[in-house]
């Protein structure tokens, strides 16, 4: 089937120079949606419970409710900023009360929402305010986006991880961005992207690790190693032709510090998230997901990431209308 990857160009500019990159073409036809395995109704039930909790910011500056219920084992993790495994709730909400303190003032903006059965992301722009107080502030920069991903058990949140968008990094700039710009972002995304499109599983396997774990729960996927990672293309895109368009990426830096000649690997990328849209050529309905990957193992004071540079673990999440309008 023929599959083309377009990248914006909002994107290469914000992690360097990205070339657009066309996959092979087989047989053609109509596209065909991949399969979602809830119904409209479980749909809007995800959707609606994570409107109701909103996010560490969706109902900034009390966000009293969002805090209250993380699990007594819940796990923080904010590699960036070198918040690595900051462990249980009487730990992490001390933490968090603080930092809403600190920028009680701010206006963010939640604006785009993406949800599992068991997970919930958060895009976010902060427009004035926000800004590290260790790193000097410039006279003007464009907004501050984050993306706030929860996981949940019995609605509880067990997981919060904080990324941040490519633009953002390369502004404050943390880890890897303030070294060279980090191409090694772009590589990563390049890689990906185009393994996935080509619809190759051999070229789909070389991205992860033989243990690797994979889930889009929507869709019904749930597998783990590289060899069964790579038979689910069909699946997770559809059949047919289409077009898949990257429309943000987001990352983890391994600390906030920028790589030096003694310590060439601080700051390097370590996990990343690609909000990307699915366009059918025949028309139709269009989907937009978020495929979040790790790049490693984590550990309670730091990140292993794995010597050839493959996905460990990924989940997908979709946004809640573009999704409704392909569900059964």
């Amino acid at each position: 089937m023929k599959r083309i990857l377009v990248v914006l160009a909002a994107v290469g500019l914000a992690m360097g120079a990205c070339s657009d990159s066309g996959g092979g073409e087989a047989e053609s036809g109509e596209y065909k949606p991949p399969s979602v395995v809830a119904s409209v109704e479980d749909i809007d039930q995800m959707h609606g419970f994570a409107d109701e909790f909103g996010g560490f910011w969706g109902s900034w500056p009390d966000n009293s409710e969002a805090l209250s219920r993380f699990a007594d084992d819940a796990v923080f993790w904010d590699p960036a900023d070198g918040d690595y495994a900051i462990e249980g709730a009487a730990r992490i909400v001390p933490i968090l009360n603080g930092f809403t303190g600190y920028f009680a003032n701010v206006e963010p903006i939640v604006n785009e929402t993406f949800v599992s059965t068991d997970a919930a992301a958060y895009r976010t722009e902060i427009p004035d305010g926000y800004w590290p107080p260790w790193i000097t502030e410039p006279e003007e920069h464009p907004p501050v986006v984050e993306l706030d991903g929860f996981r949940f058990e019995n609605r509880d949140v067990t997981n919060f991880d904080i990324w941040f968008s490519a633009e953002t990094l390369g502004t404050f700039p943390f880890g890897c961005f303030a070294f060279d710009g980090c191409p090694q972002l772009d590589e990563i995304v390049r890689r990906y992207t185009t393994a996935w499109v080509s619809g190759d599983p051999k070229r789909i396997a070389e991205l992860y690790a033989d243990d690797a774990e994979f889930s889009d729960t929507l869709l019904g996927i749930d597998t783990t190693g590289s060899q069964d990672i790579s038979g689910v293309a069909d699946q997770r895109f559809g059949t047919g032709n289409f077009t898949l368009e990257v429309l943000e990426v987001f990352a983890q830096t391994d600390g906030p510090a920028a790589p030096t000649d003694a310590k060439p690997d601080i700051g390097e990328i370590i996990a990343v998230s690609i909000h990307y849209r699915i366009i059918p050529d025949s028309g139709g309905p269009q989907l937009d997901s978020l495929a979040m990957f790790e790049l490693g193992t984590r550990h309670s004071t730091r990140f292993e990431t794995h010597s050839l540079e493959l996905i460990t673990r990924e989940n997908v999440l979709h946004q809640r209308d573009t999704l409704a309008q392909i569900a059964n």
